[in-house]
C-alpha cells in the first residue's frame, strides 16, 4: 500500500498521509482487520448449517462462550442481509392456500 510505503520510507505520520490522499483513517485501518471476514464466515456457516435460524439466533450463538465473538446485533443483521441469507416469513395461512 502506498501509504504504508510512504510512512516507512519518509517517516510521515499516518494521519497526515491519509489526509493527503483524502482517505479516512478508519478506512485505512479497517483494511487490516481480519475480524470482519471471520465474522462473515461464521455467520454464513451458522446460517447454512441451521436454515431455520434468523439473525438474532445467530447473534446469540456468536456471543456464546464456545464462539467467543463479541459483535453487535446490528452488525450481524447488516452482514446477514448483505450475504443474502435473510429469509422471508410465511404464515401458516399462506402456506395452506
Amino acid at each position: 500500500m502506498l501509504i504504508l510505503q510512504a510512512h516507512a520510507h519518509f517517516n510521515v505520520p499516518i494521519v497526515v498521509l491519509c489526509r493527503r490522499f483524502n482517505l479516512p483513517r478508519a478506512s485505512f485501518y479497517r483494511s487490516f482487520s481480519k475480524k470482519g471476514q471471520e465474522v462473515v464466515e461464521k455467520i454464513r456457516h451458522l446460517a447454512l448449517s441451521n436454515p431455520s435460524w434468523g439473525y438474532r439466533r445467530i447473534w446469540a450463538e456468536l456471543r456464546k462462550h464456545k464462539q467467543g465473538i463479541k459483535v453487535n446485533h446490528k452488525r450481524v443483521y447488516r452482514l446477514y442481509k448483505l450475504e443474502a441469507l435473510k429469509k422471508t416469513c410465511y404464515s401458516f395461512w399462506e402456506e395452506a392456500l
